[in-house]
Order: structure tokens, then sequence, then C-alpha cells
């Protein structure tokens, strides 16, 4: 791993917001990581810092998602 995951949690904020009803909410948050994943092209996801999940494209960080928050950040 050629960064810090933590940084690159911190240093770009997030620029995709999921938001559903509080009764749907634990149905929801799986469909939206689902949906989250489907936007981008990974080749590894590091799980190490859960619920922040980060997508990894050729040893590279490329996108976050934190579970809990049903936020997350696509590089464009």
């Amino acid at each position: 791993m050629s960064y810090i995951l933590q940084e690159f949690v911190n240093a770009n904020h997030y620029n995709v917001q999921f938001e559903v009803p509080r009764s749907d909410l634990n149905i929801m948050m799986s469909e939206n990581k689902r949906n989250f994943e489907s936007n981008i092209e990974y080749d590894n996801c590091n799980v190490s810092a859960e619920p922040v999940f980060v997508y990894e494209r050729t040893g590279e960080p490329i996108a976050w998602y934190n579970f809990e928050t049903m936020t997350g950040y696509i590089k464009l």
C-alpha cells in the first residue's frame, strides 16, 4: 500500500451521500454500499478501517465509503 489510509479519507471530503427513511435504515445501508460499489471500478477493498472502506485500483486509493454515515468519496 503506497498511501496512508487515514490521510486519503480525511483529505477528501465526501461527494456522495445517501439518505433513507429511518424505518428502512438497516436494509438500505447494505443496498447503498452495493450501489456505491457499482459506480466504481476497483480491484481491492481495504477493510482495515471498517466501517470505512477504501477502494483501490492498482494499489492506489480511488474511493472511500463510510458504511455508518452512508457517505463516500469517488475520485473524479
